[in-house]
């Protein structure tokens, strides 16, 4: 079985990123021509761990359902690129996250072995995350807008805020023990720029700013805010690098 040289052997994985893992392979090349030479170059990007905690199955179907409705009257032409995410969450690590870190404690092209530990350690807190926090509830708050700045390009999330304290905590503390073991303990700065973290469930992705726009005034119309959904353990989501 191949598997991205970002990891270790899977068997060697903490659950649950085996059967993920294993998943994961670099594109090697398996064509040559009449002379021997390869037809298509090969092509490896090891994938780093970040961690998520997705909304229960049954919530997920009841906000989709809750967005739809917001969006059915809006002409076609404004929301077209606009993607309601299947299974919404909060992320305790981003992809940003991520990058933020290999560039504080690797460099920009950290070796392989790097990456193999770095997600040995990303695996081990996200199985003592969830030993701990098998599943919770989290209330629904204000819409409003992540991601890139206005008048600049860049993916654009429309998500709820978490309006009660006891998850927000709970959510934040999570991501204070994750980044703690990824990093081995040492103190990094993830939180750079103007917005610290905020827990929050994204609900629709979109690039347009205008479509963006358009989205949030209509699910802020919308009975989301004030919903409780229920969270499902931390569970691990790959970024590739390089």
């Amino acid at each position: 079985m191949n598997y991205s040289p970002g990891f270790s052997d899977p068997k060697g994985l903490p659950e649950p990123l085996r059967r993920q893992a294993n998943r994961k392979s670099g594109r090697h090349t398996s064509r040559v021509d009449r002379f021997g030479n390869p037809e298509e170059e090969v092509v490896i990007r090891p994938s780093v761990v970040g961690g998520r905690r997705e909304v229960g199955p049954n919530d997920a179907v009841r906000l989709k359902t809750l967005i739809s409705t917001a969006l059915a009257g809006i002409e076609y032409t404004e929301i077209e690129n606009a993607t309601i995410i299947a299974k919404p969450g909060v992320s305790i690590a981003s992809s940003k996250d991520s990058y933020r870190i290999f560039n504080s404690l690797l460099g920009d092209t950290p070796g392989f072995g790097e990456i193999r530990r770095y997600n040995n350690a990303a695996g081990q807190a996200i199985n003592k995350i969830s030993e701990d926090h098998l599943i919770s509830f989290a209330k629904l708050g204000e819409i409003c807008m992540f991601g890139a700045p206005p008048r600049e390009y860049g993916a654009r999330f429309i998500a709820a805020t978490l309006e009660d304290d006891e998850s927000n905590e709970l959510l934040t503390s999570h991501r204070c023990d994750y980044l703690r073991a990824v990093t081995h303990g040492r103190f990094i700065e993830i939180d750079e720029g103007p917005k610290e973290y905020i827990p929050h469930i994204s609900l629709v992705k979109t690039e347009c700013e205008s479509t963006a726009n358009i989205v949030e005034a209509a699910l802020q119309e919308a009975e989301i805010s004030g919903i409780w959904v229920s969270l499902r353990p931390i569970v691990p989501t790959y970024f590739e690098i390089g």
